[in-house]
């Protein structure tokens, strides 16, 4: 079993089973989210990562800020940054206005 411990600029796995914690990285959180059975979604100042907790891995999948995601479907989810929406597609990294100028409340 992974423990995520969350702090506003460091984020650590435990892993439950060895007792070893682990620094994933140094990023300014902003959201945390559930992504599938394995992963999580960190929305963080620089971008929007995707962190695998069985493999240790991590990769960004959107370099710009972003404050929240809510995935739909297994390569799409929603993505906003402070004043816009957008559908974002995991495959091929495109992303499409959903809803333009809104304020989120996070």
């Amino acid at each position: 079993m992974t423990l995520l411990f969350l702090d506003r600029r460091k984020m650590f796995s435990l892993q439950q089973n060895y007792r070893k914690e682990k620094l994933i990285e140094k990023w300014n959180l902003k959201n945390l989210v559930p992504y599938n059975e394995d992963s999580v979604l960190f929305c963080v100042g620089d971008g929007l990562v995707k962190y695998n907790f069985v493999e240790d891995t991590y990769s960004k999948l959107l370099k710009e800020r972003t404050y929240t995601a809510l995935p739909y479907s297994k390569d799409s989810m929603f993505v906003g940054n402070f004043k816009d929406l957008f559908k974002f597609n995991t495959n091929t990294k495109q992303k499409t206005y959903f809803w333009k100028g809104i304020i989120l409340l996070i």
